[in-house]
């Protein structure tokens, strides 16, 4: 079975499976009338045309709640006419007093919707947005206005954080952070309240490409070359830009990676595009490639599923006959948890990387003794990701792939349903004129 064939009947079995799921067992986890927490929203200037021209820092959004009309966060990322994020450390960024464009993107989260507001209490320049749950017909407003003086307040929440020093982000839910020498290299990456439980040991790489069928390089995590382009720190999402390569041989370097990986308060979003110079079987007569998440022994005994594996295997640093006996095939998703702190891993590929002739299976690996060379220490505990071969299949052109990772300090069997229906079914958003 193709690895399209296997990921499409995966995603639409899951997404009626969770469709067809109670959420209101869940409900309480909202923060609104809608059962999104997890959703972001996001609107262009386009979609708000009576508020072009409006300063971006003078835009409020407010939202209704006990105690009346009042602001929540909202971010405006600055975007060009070719659609591409601008950067704050870019020559030429657009100060915060120049005016919203149509090509401008507002980033604000579904959580902090409230109910209509009544018409008689809107702002003389404002729009009204209404966010529909089309799996239930649930709604939230919102109220978007120009507000250069400030006479409405602003919201001074801050959803999550970034150090460019330390290059750590802090979400409601978890911490990630990369190693300061290498952006490439993932050092910690923690679930639940900020100071919660540091799970990874590090994210591992073992690559294997044979040139011309002449010789044949072996790489490992350390081997891939990391550097940030520019970044965005706001109250809604911290953006990162970074481009990878991986060390060849000599002077070369593999095609590079360009990522714009995007963290919010309980989610980060790892997209990697990929630009294939020309057909890799021209030069390459064999490519391999495994990359796992290794979990550190610190995290002691946890419990792993996904929509492959329902029934939880324990992690614990020794293989059971259920571990051994795992299901090979590429899991949509994939859950982690201890005690209430729960991680959730959703996988991403666009239609190229679906139809591309290599072979993909789900590596599992939990055994405190075993070693991983060039590693001379022991201890592979509940490391689960991917082992993918013939890459040499790749043609030219360009390829988007990735995942997303959620969070939860509030873990109960099934959270993962609203993530996935987020995931699946986005919410819609509706722009409503205030005459």
């Amino acid at each position: 079975m193709t690895v399209r064939s296997i990921l499409v009947r995966t995603q639409l079995t899951a997404l009626l499976l969770v469709a067809c799921c109670p959420l209101g067992a869940l409900a309480d986890q909202a923060a609104g009338p809608l059962n999104r927490p997890f959703a972001h929203l996001h609107l262009r200037g386009s979609q708000v045309a009576p508020l072009l021209g409006c300063p971006a820092q003078g835009l409020v959004l407010l939202s209704s709640g006990s105690d009346g009309l009042g602001p929540v966060p909202l971010q405006v990322d600055r975007r060009n006419a070719r659609d591409e994020l601008l950067y704050p450390q870019q020559p030429g960024y657009p100060r915060p007093a120049q005016p919203l464009t149509t090509y401008d993107e507002l980033v604000f989260m579904a959580a902090d919707a409230g109910a209509r507001p009544d018409s008689e209490i809107l702002p003389a320049r404002s729009v009204l947005i209404e966010a529909v749950d089309s799996l239930n017909n649930a709604e939230g407003w919102f109220c978007l206005a120009c507000d250069p003086s400030g006479d409405l307040g602003r919201s001074d929440r801050d959803y999550v954080n970034y150090d460019p020093e330390t290059t750590l982000i802090v979400g409601q839910t978890y911490r990630v952070g990369s190693s300061t020498e290498n952006m490439a290299l993932t050092q910690e990456l923690s679930m639940g309240s900020p100071g919660g439980v540091d799970f990874l040991d590090r994210i591992k790489l073992r690559a294997r490409v044979e040139v011309l069928g002449l010789f044949t390089i072996e790489r490992i995590e350390d081997d891939i070359l990391g550097r940030r382009l520019g970044y965005i720190d706001g109250p809604v999402r911290v953006v990162r830009k970074n481009a990878y390569s991986l060390r060849m041989f000599w002077s070369v370097r593999s095609p590079q990676i360009v990522r714009e990986a995007a963290a919010y308060g309980n989610s980060a979003e790892f997209p990697n595009d990929l630009n294939v110079p020309f057909d890799l079987d021209l030069l390459f007569s064999d490519v391999d490639i495994y990359t796992w998440l290794d979990l550190a022994p610190e995290l002691g005994v946890a419990r792993v599923y996904s929509n492959r594996q329902t029934p939880e295997l324990v992690v614990d640093g020794a293989m059971t006959d259920a571990e051994l006996r795992i299901e090979p095939r590429v899991p949509w998703w994939i859950c982690l948890h201890q005690e209430r702190n729960g991680f959730l891993l959703v996988t991403r590929l666009s239609e190229p990387m679906l139809n591309m002739p290599y072979n993909v299976r789900f590596h599992y690996l939990d055994d405190d003794s075993a070693i991983d060379p060039p590693e001379d220490a022991p201890g592979q505990r509940g490391g689960f990701g991917f082992d993918i071969e013939n890459v040499q299949g790749f043609t030219k052109g360009r390829y988007e792939f990735g995942a997303v990772f959620y969070f939860t300090d509030d873990y109960r069997r099934g959270w993962e349903q609203l993530v996935l229906v987020d995931d699946q079914s986005p919410l819609e958003l509706r722009v409503i004129k205030v005459d």
